[in-house]
């Protein structure tokens, strides 16, 4: 399973990608685990479905918190699938979950490659947990995977 980090939003070929170690550590609250992709490949008017591991590490300093999943293009969110099937309030440390997420790619989005960025942010601040690598916050969003936009 791989994951990055990237300065870029929508990292071109040029633009650098940082390997994540999985499980990737968000604040020391939750880790990311892995992830499970229906395509890669889409055409617009479809969907990409995300299914995504997590396992709760310790309680959640802000128990309001929501996992986004958002498909990215160089000029921002083309689909946005934000949601918590499983309230933090009720996370127990140890405890493992699934979360389904479903992007709607717009029939009017432009054929090329967009990225599958996902993470946990607090719902009272819109702050989002930093991704912390060897002790160290790195970013504050994973990078899955790129995706292709067919026309």
């Amino acid at each position: 399973m791989e994951a990055w980090s990237s300065p870029a939003l929508s990292p071109t070929d040029s633009d650098p990608l940082t390997p994540l170690s999985v499980p990737v550590d968000l604040g020391g609250q939750v880790a990311f685990l892995g992830y499970r992709l229906s395509s890669t490949s889409v055409t617009p008017g479809s969907q990409v479905v995300v299914e995504t591991a997590w396992e709760v590490t310790a309680r959640p300093e802000s128990p309001p918190l929501s996992i986004f999943a958002h498909l990215v293009g160089p000029a921002g969110a083309v689909s946005v699938g934000d949601g918590l099937g499983f309230p933090a309030i009720q996370w127990v440390v140890g405890d493992v979950f699934v979360q389904r997420s479903q992007l709607q790619v717009p029939p009017e989005t432009a054929p090329g490659r967009y990225w599958l960025q996902v993470g946990l942010y607090s719902l009272d601040t819109g702050q989002r947990l930093s991704i912390v690598e060897r002790g160290q916050p790195v970013s504050d969003r994973i990078l899955l995977t790129s995706v292709e936009v067919e026309p």
